[in-house]
């Protein structure tokens, strides 16, 4: 199956990253990882640039689904999300400067 799209986007914004999310966009994108063989042309590019959280088994899938996608000789490439803070860990105060230790 040719497609004319290239490369393969999956995960374009998405702001959590969890299991469901995943199996979703493949399912989205009609993809089978079992029937995709190797061809020349064949790319995949996952979007996590947006991503602000990450569901530890969702970390996992992902690892293993690029594992995957490699073995079967596509050319894959990850956006990160920007190494500066978000606007909502800005708001939320999550900094360890604002911590402060209940009195016991």
């Amino acid at each position: 199956m040719k497609r004319k799209e290239r490369p393969i986007h999956l995960l374009k914004g998405l702001k959590t990253l969890s299991q469901e999310k995943i199996e979703k966009q493949l399912l989205k994108e009609k993809i089978d990882l079992y029937k995709y063989k190797s061809s020349e042309d064949n790319e995949v590019f996952f979007d996590l640039s947006q991503v602000e959280w990450v569901n530890l088994d969702a970390a996992f899938q992902l690892c293993l689904l690029v594992e995957k996608f490699i073995k079967n000789d596509y050319k894959v490439y990850i956006a990160l999300p920007f190494q500066n803070e978000v606007n909502t860990e800005k708001n939320n105060n999550f900094s360890d400067n604002n911590y402060k230790s209940p009195r016991i």
